[in-house]
């Protein structure tokens, strides 16, 4: 079990960013980083996270998985690989659906029918699910600081 340095959270010994703080792990810190309670304002004030210029990993990583907003990590963090690999599988989780709501756009101009409807239905709410499924699955890779790939498609690779 590996402490982050900067917090003395606890993370697993794969992960790259604590969950905590959300700074990466330095994977030679073992020890959790003692608290002391007698600590003047300035040792407070270095123990925190420095604001960084909004290049947050953890909501950099995170806007990977809301639609459109897959845009911001991938143009704002080119040199974060972190970032990137969950920028990655949250454009193929977004084209797929663009994909997707084209299907069914094709699909409901179709002759209206009992059974279609039914399938119709089915394809909806089936792939409202699945890309929920697929969101919530990578944001719990990223808060664990780990760099799983999505079933089924995160294989894929699109950005380098």
């Amino acid at each position: 079990m590996a402490f982050c340095k900067n917090c003395g959270n606890k993370v697993s010994d794969n992960a790259s960013f604590c969950g905590n703080c959300g700074k990466p792990i330095d994977k030679k810190a073992e020890e959790p980083k003692e608290s002391n309670q007698n600590t003047s304002s300035n040792d407070t004030q270095a123990n925190k996270p420095a604001a960084s210029n909004s290049k947050d990993p953890i909501t950099m990583a995170v806007m990977a998985y809301l639609g459109p907003l897959v845009l911001v990590p991938i143009f704002g963090a080119k040199g974060d690989s972190f970032i990137r690999f969950h920028a990655n599988q949250g454009l193929i989780v977004f084209i797929i659906e663009i994909l997707w709501w084209i299907i069914l756009e094709v699909y409901g101009h179709l002759p209206y029918m009992f059974i279609l409807s039914i399938l119709y239905d089915l394809i909806y709410y089936g792939g409202i699910c699945v890309f929920l499924l697929m969101a919530i699955l990578g944001v719990i890779s990223i808060v664990k600081g780990e760099e799983k790939e999505l079933p089924v498609i995160g294989s894929i690779r699109i950005l380098k």
